[in-house]
């Protein structure tokens, strides 16, 4: 992973999602699924330091990604609501 400071590496287990740009710059990850669950109860419990993290929204949009990849294996169309945010995200 790129960050301001230079290169950080990432630990993560088979089966962890990793959203990354086509260049292979991490957007959001790694997400378990346990993980992604757990966030998201929080969420619906009106954990408001889950609700308001600023990548709660890239976390839990990339395990919903992953779960649909898992059942369909083909690469799904990004979305135009999806590249749209993606762009403003990493100013493309």
């Amino acid at each position: 992973m790129t960050t301001k400071e230079g290169t950080a590496e990432l630990p993560y287990a088979a089966g962890d999602l990793l959203l990354a740009d086509d260049d292979g710059r991490v957007i959001c990850g790694p997400v378990s699924v346990p993980g992604a669950v757990e966030l998201a109860e929080r969420v619906l419990e009106g954990d408001l330091g889950a609700i308001t993290h600023p990548l709660t929204l890239f976390a839990l949009a990339t395990a919903l990604a992953g779960f649909r990849i898992e059942l369909d294996p083909g690469e799904p169309d990004p979305v135009e609501p999806a590249v749209a945010a993606l762009a403003a995200t990493t100013g493309a």
